[in-house]
């Protein structure tokens, strides 16, 4: 079954520019342990970094990520494809059963303060660990 092993929160990322034409390398920007927005209610953007293990992915593979309020409303949700035309190659990544995923959560809905739920559903199959996202002004 598939696992979490990784995870960061932070404001941003920017891709740094390489001369040589080599692979760019990305820069995380204010990494962060909670979201501190200055109102609640209020929307907030932020991004988060995610690392997945032991995945046993086929040719329409799919993660859907979920975030959930402290009173269970859905504030954020998006699903990836893992195996579109700008991905690696599945043999890749079925090889390795690891996965990485740069999240950019644009004006996500706070309507509270306390801890927000991150889950991962992968092919229909929710992801034992659920990750805590903690909120307060």
């Amino acid at each position: 079954m598939a696992k979490v092993i990784s995870f960061l929160m932070y404001e941003s990322t920017i891709q740094g520019i390489k001369t040589d034409g080599s692979r760019n390398d990305t820069f995380i920007i204010n990494p962060m342990v909670a979201l501190h927005p200055k109102f609640i209610p209020s929307n907030f953007s932020f991004s988060f970094w995610l690392g997945l293990y032991d995945l046993k992915l086929s040719d329409d593979s799919k993660i859907v990520l979920h975030i959930h309020s402290p009173s269970g409303k859905e504030v954020f949700s998006l699903e990836v494809k893992v195996n579109g035309e700008s991905q690696k190659p599945l043999s890749n990544l079925a090889k390795a059963k690891t996965l990485t995923l740069n999240v950019d959560a644009r004006n996500v809905e706070l309507p509270e303060v306390g801890d927000y739920l991150l889950s991962a559903v992968i092919d229909g199959e929710k992801v034992d660990q659920t990750l805590i996202i903690p909120v307060s002004k």
